[in-house]
């Protein structure tokens, strides 16, 4: 049997992650007036993460380091409306980033501390879990496989650059991201090979968001 074991540095890296988005959750919680709800909150880090992306991918992200509040925040909003017109399904067109400047602040030192580019992390399925929580979910009859499953079950199953995959309760997207992660390792995949169904309307958006992450 196939099994993919995590390494001391993998295992680091999820920690980390989940020690920011847990310190960011609690941040937002305590400091942004008329938006409490976890969902909302949830919203705004999940649009800073797309933009945090990429501003990395771009190697701007390092330039960003030590300036003003305020352009930090400008820089967040522009990258957004850039994001936006590449994702016009995805993200209202007059859609903004709702947080303050020093809020965007404290979540852009969080994020600096995540390597937020890693192929391991499953970092929208981590904002999910720690902004919804797993007592909610599981009153839902929501239940989410674990990372290492759902990579040994990929690996196991070995699908092709030619077939079709479709997750049937897709949840957040795990299963797609990392199906779309193996065939990244086989020259890449067209989107419309991957298919999800859930019953969450908003689970399904999260793994629209998901998968565009990666693109």
């Amino acid at each position: 049997m196939l099994q993919q074991i995590e390494t001391p540095h993998q295992i680091q890296l999820f920690a980390s992650a989940k020690t920011s988005l847990r310190a960011i959750r609690n941040y937002l919680a305590g400091q942004v007036l008329g938006s409490t709800r976890d969902e909302a909150l949830l919203e705004e880090v999940v649009k800073c993460v797309f933009c945090r992306v990429a501003l990395e991918r771009k190697g701007e992200a390092s330039r960003l380091i030590n300036v003003s509040s305020e352009l930090l925040a400008s820089q967040y909003q522009q990258t957004f409306n850039e994001i936006k017109q590449k994702f016009p399904t995805l993200f209202n067109a007059d859609e903004k980033i709702r947080l303050e400047a020093i809020h965007l602040a404290y979540l852009d030192r969080e994020f600096a501390q995540i390597d937020i580019l890693s192929n391991t992390q499953d970092l929208i399925g981590d904002i999910y879990e720690t902004f919804v929580g797993t007592a909610l979910r599981g009153q839902e009859g929501q239940f989410f496989t674990p990372k290492v499953a759902v990579r040994t079950l990929i690996e196991l199953t070995n699908p092709q650059a030619d077939d079709l995959i479709c997750d049937p309760a897709c949840g957040s997207g795990s299963f797609l991201i990392e199906a779309a992660r193996h065939f990244a390792g086989l020259g890449g995949i067209s989107s419309d090979q991957l298919h999800g169904v859930d019953k969450d309307r908003y689970l399904v958006r999260l793994a629209q968001l998901h998968l565009a992450l990666q693109l």
